[in-house]
């Protein structure tokens, strides 16, 4: 139902929304929007795309504050990413037929895992003297847009 989840699509911001929703009902506490920090990048920095276009994509951000009031400036960053290839148009027998890149092992696995860790780690959040950032990245697929954004644009999740 969410088409692959290609960079930008309907079926991103989905996925960007349910994460949202799961990691705060889990007790993390949320530094982007519900909808994601969203970024544009120009096309250049990406595999495929052209010089013309622009890529569009978005970050969640999570944080479980460390306990340590010395250490909790520091940070464990734990991350995965939310996108996948989207579809492919294939001719099959003389008929159009969509092929959908579900991404099961790219990387839905690896978000629901941290959804998962979130959890627990808020849980047991005493256990904890650094805090625990949960970075969700958009754009992975066509250059790792969103690891680069988090790490060089991003402004919203500083503490």
């Amino acid at each position: 139902s969410l088409m692959g989840r290609v960079v930008g699509s309907v079926g991103e911001l989905k996925v960007a929304n349910y994460i949202y929703d799961q990691l705060e009902s889990a007790g993390v506490v949320m530094l982007t929007p519900r909808d994601g920090e969203d970024f544009h990048i120009a096309g250049t920095i990406a595999q495929g795309v052209a010089n013309k276009d622009t890529i569009s994509s978005r970050n969640i951000i999570g944080l479980v504050p460390g306990y340590d009031k010395e250490l909790n400036k520091e940070y464990i960053v734990i991350g995965a990413h939310i996108d996948h290839l989207g579809i492919n148009r294939v001719t099959v027998d003389g008929k159009e037929q969509i092929q959908i890149y579900g991404g099961a092992d790219d990387n839905a696995s690896g978000v629901a895992a941290l959804i998962e860790l979130a959890r627990e780690i808020s849980n047991n959040r005493f256990l904890f003297r650094r805090s625990v950032l949960f970075a969700f990245f958009g754009a992975e697929e066509i250059g790792m847009a969103g690891s680069w954004y988090f790490l060089n644009r991003s402004r919203r999740w500083r503490i």
